[in-house]
């Protein structure tokens, strides 16, 4: 027998001559399977080089390309050190990737439970406004006060914002006066900091789905029109639907924000609370009160540091509202269509039936599956650190999946028993169309194009609904050009010009100064013995 080598070499003996001829009543240029291993050959043929670069480059590449949008915090974690190195800001990326790649699930879970704290804490802020009347907040203070705690929930599984809200919340008519007023004044100034520095790659994220989107249709469009078409170009075009979560991922990474580095909001919390302590003890002093202090370790990605590992994994077993619960159900859309898409578009084309693709594409289903149980049930044995670790378990299923992902585009599923619909329709039934080039184009408007395009826009609204019922966390998160402009033009009156006399020794020291203060463009004072310096002072 020979070794099975390509369709167009299968075809390319038949109509030579060389083969029997094909069963009655299969129709021209279809065989049976049994004739497909004689015809064709047994074992798997490799794809041309040419067309493995081909599809690398125009389908799976742009695809992983999308992974450089994936917004996360560049942590450098104590775990990723390695001897006298930390290798924390690319170690961490490693983590979160692999992660995303075999344990979708949770990802996207994590990201919409990440908006949903944000949710909780608007609702606490907007109850603080209405059961308590002796705090007077106007609509900016409670975007300000929410988005802080937004980035204190970062910190230690979000404990630091039950000590800065519970005295508002709980707290004596004095209690809660006083704690409110100690903050109130540095709110502004630390919330335009944070939204500031907070990264959400809208346009990024944009124009990588669009430049995807566009790459996708002209690939089909292209195939419609070109008679010399790779034959397994729906092979190729399933194994992409696989990973059209990536869009949703993208999408909820963005809305929840990163920031450059663990140490940024860190430094800005740090700054507010200490003049919220300092504020709190001055009162203190007048009439003796409760107050805690809150202090900020540095941020670990298992407590708040990487958004895509949240909850439950907190080191504590809070009870789980509804909501929460019902969040995980976008996250299973998410992932499970593209699986359902995917398999229909394996099972229909070219032939009617499962195949090796088929099983391929169960295959990454489950472990996506399994994957997300396991952390789920390390979850209840393991804390912090040590459940975190999982990531090199991920790694090591991340690159075994890219390195099965890979060899299907060389041609691992390039047999008799993948193109003939084997393992559904039996031995006896299996038959492949030798003309599949020809089969796949009669579908490109018919079938390929409409349910790639459906697969694209039903990941859009799935992150839309997400973002929908969390809109105002992205509204509290981020400032727009005029509240900036606005608060640097409320805050541009405050500085004050400081005369300080300085005695001048020389008359070439007294022409220095004099210069100086010309060229500032300010009002000098004539003098042989003394001269005006003028400074900036806060």
């Amino acid at each position: 027998m020979y070794r099975f080598v390509s369709i167009d070499d299968c075809k390319a003996r038949y109509l030579n001559g060389t083969t029997p001829t094909p069963n009655p009543g299969l129709g021209p240029l279809i065989i049976s399977y049994s004739q497909c291993l004689h015809v064709c050959g047994t074992g798997w043929g490799t794809y041309p080089i040419w067309e493995v670069v081909s599809a690398l480059t125009d389908w799976v590449i742009p695809l992983f390309l999308l992974l450089g949008n994936i917004t996360y915090s560049k942590s450098a974690s104590r775990v990723f050190k390695i001897g006298n190195f930390n290798c924390g800001a690319w170690l961490n990326w490693v983590a979160v990737i692999s992660h995303l790649l075999v344990n979708p699930l949770d990802f996207l879970w994590n990201l919409a439970l990440k908006l949903d704290s944000g949710h909780e804490i608007r609702e606490r802020v907007d109850r603080i406004e209405i059961m308590r009347p002796e705090i007077s907040m106007i609509d900016e203070e409670k975007k300000y006060l929410c988005g802080i705690c937004y980035a204190l929930e970062d910190f230690e599984s979000g404990i630091h914002v039950e000590t800065l809200l519970r005295p508002l919340e709980e707290g004596s008519h004095f209690e809660a006066s006083s704690h409110w007023e100690a903050m109130r004044p540095l709110l502004e100034s630390t919330a335009r900091n944070i939204a500031g520095d907070r990264k959400h790659n809208k346009f990024h994220s944009i124009l990588a789905i669009t430049v995807y989107g566009k790459d996708v249709f002209v690939a089909l469009l292209q195939s419609k029109f070109d008679a010399t078409f790779p034959y397994h170009m729906p092979h190729t075009l399933a194994l992409r639907q696989l990973y059209y979560w990536l869009f949703c991922a993208i999408i909820l990474s963005g809305a929840a924000g990163g920031f450059a580095d663990q140490w940024s909001s860190h430094a800005f919390l740090n700054t507010f609370l200490a003049g919220r302590l300092k504020n709190l003890k001055r009162t203190a002093m007048r009439k003796a009160f409760r107050y805690e202090e809150i202090v900020l370790r540095p941020i670990e990605p298992w407590d708040g540091g990487d958004y895509s590992w949240k909850y439950p994994k907190r080191g504590q077993k809070p009870q789980m509202t509804r909501r929460q619960k019902l969040l995980l159900l976008p996250a299973i859309a998410a992932v499970a269509l593209p699986v359902v898409i995917a398999f229909i578009m394996s099972w229909f084309t070219p032939t009617i039936g499962l195949g090796d693709r088929g099983i391929g594409e169960l295959s990454f289903a489950g472990m996506w599956i399994l994957n997300f149980f396991i952390t789920l049930f390390a979850s209840s044995i393991w804390r912090e650190d040590k459940l975190f670790k999982i990531y090199i378990w991920n790694t090591f299923w991340s690159i075994g999946s890219l390195y099965i992902l890979f060899g299907a585009f060389q041609g691992w599923y390039n047999n008799c028993a993948s193109w003939s619909g084997f393992y559904s329709r039996g031995a006896a039934a299996a038959y492949i169309d030798l003309n599949m080039r020809t089969t796949i184009q009669n579908h490109i408007f018919t079938f390929y194009l409409p349910i790639t395009a459906g697969s694209l826009v039903i990941q859009l609204c799935i992150a839309g609904f997400v973002m929908w019922i969390n809109w105002e966390v992205i509204e509290f998160t981020v400032w727009s050009d005029k509240e900036n402009r606005e608060f640097f033009e409320r805050h541009r009156g405050e500085e004050v010009m400081v005369v300080e006399m300085v005695p001048v020794e020389s008359q070439e020291e007294q022409l220095k100064v004099g210069l100086m203060v010309s060229e500032r463009e300010l009002p000098g004072v004539e003098s042989e013995e003394w001269s005006v310096s003028f400074e900036d002072q806060e």
